[in-house]
């Protein structure tokens, strides 16, 4: 006569449970190219959606959120923005290399000259630009200049959406600020107009200081240097 054979069956410990290894799950992301008939929200809609976006640098096929759809380029995740960026940087080579085609051959390098690393390409008309140093920027503050953040600017390895900055070895050494060209201009009139009275004031207290210590030379105006003979007279 056979025994029935009992099996008893005992919960899970916490400590058993967490060491069941979950099934990861297998699908991929599905990897999206920003085109051109895309608007800004079909953008976003598509990250929420968990796509993975990609950006063309082909200046025919690249689509410009920065102009064209800013508050997509605002809500885009830290991923999306950084390849934003990289192919805006691209294209913009690629831009310069279809308006200058030129030989074909374009070097690029993180390191140039004094004069390729200063060079603002692309200027507005009618804005004023200069760089300024970090300690300077409170004081270009005070003088009505801002930091530039124009994205048509060209500049040494310039990011769009941010300032345009001259770095070396990871420290910042100059940021480019800009301010109306009318401005600028009637400011520099300005200071060119009061160096002169201050230099025509300057001249006219010498003139007065020299009339007062004695009558200048016959013929000679106070500031000019009489004609003296370096001959020797001869003594007979």
């Amino acid at each position: 006569m056979s025994e029935d054979i009992k099996v008893e069956v005992k919960p899970l410990t916490d400590e058993q449970r967490a060491k069941i290894v979950k099934p990861r799950p297998s699908g991929k992301k599905e990897k999206i190219i920003v085109a051109l008939d895309m608007t800004g929200a079909d953008v976003i809609d598509l990250q929420e959606q968990g796509k993975d976006l990609f950006f063309s640098e082909d200046p025919d096929e690249f689509v410009d959120l920065i102009r064209v759809y800013p508050e997509a380029f605002g809500e885009l995740n830290k991923i999306h923005r950084d390849r934003f960026s990289v192919s805006y940087a691209l294209y913009k080579v690629a831009l310069r290399q279809q308006e200058n085609p030129g030989s074909g051959i374009t070097v690029t390098s993180n390191s140039g000259s004094a004069t390729q690393r200063m060079n603002v390409g692309h200027q507005n008309p009618k804005m004023h630009y200069c760089w300024k140093r970090p300690d300077q920027l409170q004081q270009a503050q005070y003088a009505g200049l801002k930091v530039s953040t124009d994205p048509d600017l060209v500049t040494f390895c310039s990011v769009p959406g941010s300032s345009h900055q001259i770095s070396a070895n990871g420290k910042t050494e100059l940021v480019l600020h800009e301010k109306p060209k009318a401005v600028h201009e009637a400011e520099q009139s300005a200071l060119a107009d009061k160096a002169m009275r201050k230099a025509h004031a300057v001249t006219e207290q010498a003139a007065e200081a020299v009339k007062r210590a004695g009558a200048a030379p016959s013929g000679h105006h106070p500031f000019t240097r009489p004609n003296i003979s370096t001959k020797r007279e001869e003594v007979s």
